[in-house]
């Protein structure tokens, strides 16, 4: 399960605190639900086309998808065993960012059915389960961050019923690199005094497979690890989360580590800080096939241009940094010039 934690002592975002991996997904979530760029059903086909090229059964659910997707079918599609759970929770897990902007539109769409499914729904207290089969090493990281915030790097998929969560890790094989965990999460959304931005919802009305009884909880939603205990009898860790809206702290923590500057640049620009140059240039290169011709672009251009010549790729930086200036010529009135 792809995560990471916020420690409240940190005040920065270096890459040898825990925080600057936290931070990295919340500016990269943020670019897939706050822009008003999206991607098109083309970059998905075609990305999609390309994974399962040859696989016939994989195809026809690709061209259907093509012909029938809608928002309103988002979460189905999702849900569904088929090359868009795979290729999406495949590229959340390795942040590859080329795909998640390819897959822009569709994680939006999730994210607003979800808070659609929640403002109907009218649920304050609920307690939901997950059965986990985690890497020991992944444990060790739970029991290391007891007490702090844990972001969840995907679509997190629990039920309401705690012995069909836990069987499902019970039924699993023994390993001594792996440990058998059941999540307890509760969730009260009446706990915050700022609105939820990480919507939840029992999806059991759009799912693939409604007799699931399934609560999903949207991309980077956050939760507190409040204990963490062992039940020696099942041979099962038990850990217990609380559902977390976003927090002053952490706000207060964003803000002050970007410099307060949009999620688009400040994400290139942590990518650039953190020596990423390869996922920075395709960071920019996939951002730049979307926007507009305007000055959010031009400012884009300049930065990935400061980038490339920081790399001694002065030919890109300088294409870059002319494309920047050709934007500002055509938005300056010819008397300004």
């Amino acid at each position: 399960m792809p995560c990471s934690f916020f420690n409240e002592q940190q005040s920065t975002s270096s890459a040898a605190t825990p925080n600057c991996s936290f931070m990295m997904f919340e500016l990269l979530t943020d670019v897939t639900l706050l822009t008003t760029e999206t991607s098109s059903m083309d970059e998905i086909v075609t990305l999609c086309k390309a994974e399962y090229k040859g696989n016939t059964i994989e195809e026809g659910r690709i061209a259907e998808f093509q012909q029938t997707y809608t928002p309103e079918t988002s979460i189905t599609w999702y849900t569904r065993d088929c090359f868009v759970y795979r290729i999406l929770n495949k590229a959340l897990r390795v942040q590859n960012i080329e795909v998640l902007l390819a897959f822009r539109f569709l994680i939006k769409d999730i994210y607003e059915q979800l808070k659609k499914l929640q403002q109907n729904q009218h649920t304050n207290l609920v307690t939901v389960y997950r059965g986990q089969i985690l890497p020991i090493v992944d444990l060790q990281r739970m029991h290391q961050n007891n007490g702090e915030i844990i972001s969840i790097h995907s679509f997190l998929s629990t039920s309401y019923d705690r012995w069909q969560a836990m069987g499902f890790v019970l039924s699993s094989p023994q390993d001594h690199n792996l440990a058998n965990v059941l999540f307890e999460i509760e969730c009260d959304q009446c706990s915050s005094s700022l609105p939820i931005s990480k919507p939840f919802a029992h999806i059991n009305e759009v799912s693939f497979f409604p007799s699931e009884n399934e609560v999903l909880f949207t991309l980077g939603s956050h939760f507190r690890i409040r204990s963490i205990d062992y039940d020696q009898e099942r041979r099962l860790h038990i850990i217990k989360l609380t559902f977390v809206s976003e927090t002053q702290e952490i706000k207060n923590f964003i803000q002050r580590n970007t410099l307060q500057l949009p999620s688009h640049l400040a994400l290139g620009n942590l990518l650039h800080q953190l020596k990423e140059y390869e996922k920075h240039e395709t960071y920019y290169k996939s951002l730049l096939t979307n926007l507009p011709e305007n000055e959010s672009k031009a400012m884009v251009y300049i930065v990935a241009g400061n980038g490339a010549r920081e790399q001694k790729k002065f030919d890109l930086a300088l294409k870059y940094l002319q494309k920047a200036l050709d934007i500002h010529n055509t938005m300056v009135p010819r008397n300004e010039k």
